[in-house]
């Protein structure tokens, strides 16, 4: 399906609840699809979108962004472990996407009761953002996620008040550093009806046991 000139696969179609969920930078709409089987059991509506940005392309399909990165940036602030350099990027294009992903959004929630916005990595990145933007986005599924837009993003969560929100993070992670869910986390926690940060000994990825606690999460919602 496609809406706002974003390409979406749906799964589980039918159900008064929803997730729009965002995939991480180098993927695609297929990538996160599994959940939606992993979580059949229960009554969500699984939106996959596309990222607007083709960062390489393979006889398999297209390696996507939300929004590009500074590759020397990143492995200055790592290397210097100044955070400071990560937490108040500005990636190029950034308020455009966000204003489109948005009006996807919009569109999902005319059609649904309630639409959690979740993602992994970057996704969980434009997943923030989204909530920000949009007054009734308030539940989040935030996958191995960070704080960018660092000024900006603590002036508006302050004064946000949330739902439901997970997030999760593996101690080990060498993409996105810990510290820079944690710092998300810090920011968040205050502010929402139920918040859970589940860390995990492990790196860049969904382990078993965020699944596991996943469930849990969507527990609250059926």
């Amino acid at each position: 399906m496609k809406i706002n000139n974003f390409d979406l696969l749906c799964k589980n179609e039918g159900h008064e609840i929803a997730i729009l969920m965002m995939h991480g930078y180098g993927a695609n709409k297929e990538d996160l699809a599994p959940l939606a089987d992993v979580f059949k059991e229960f009554p969500i509506t699984w939106y996959f979108p596309d990222a607007p940005e083709i960062v390489f392309q393979t006889l398999f399909g297209a390696g996507r962004a939300w929004f590009p990165i500074d590759m020397a940036k990143l492995e200055r602030a790592y290397s210097a472990h100044d955070h400071d350099l990560f937490y108040e990027s500005m990636p190029e294009n950034f308020d455009e996407v966000a204003n489109n992903i948005n009006e996807v959004l919009l569109e999902l929630q005319k059609k649904h009761q309630n639409v959690i916005v979740g993602g992994f990595s970057q996704g969980s990145m434009m997943s923030v953002e989204l909530s920000l933007r949009n007054d009734n986005a308030n539940d989040l599924l935030l996958l191995s996620s960070a704080m960018i837009k660092k000024s900006q993003w603590q002036d508006k969560i302050s004064k946000k008040n949330f739902g439901n929100v997970f997030q999760s993070h593996g101690r080990e992670d060498n993409v996105l550093p810990f510290e820079l869910g944690q710092t998300l986390s810090d920011q968040l926690k205050d502010h929402c009806a139920n918040y859970t940060f589940e860390t995990f000994t492990g790196g860049h990825e969904i382990p078993n046991k965020v699944l596991q606690k996943v469930a849990e999460y969507f527990s609250l919602f059926t």
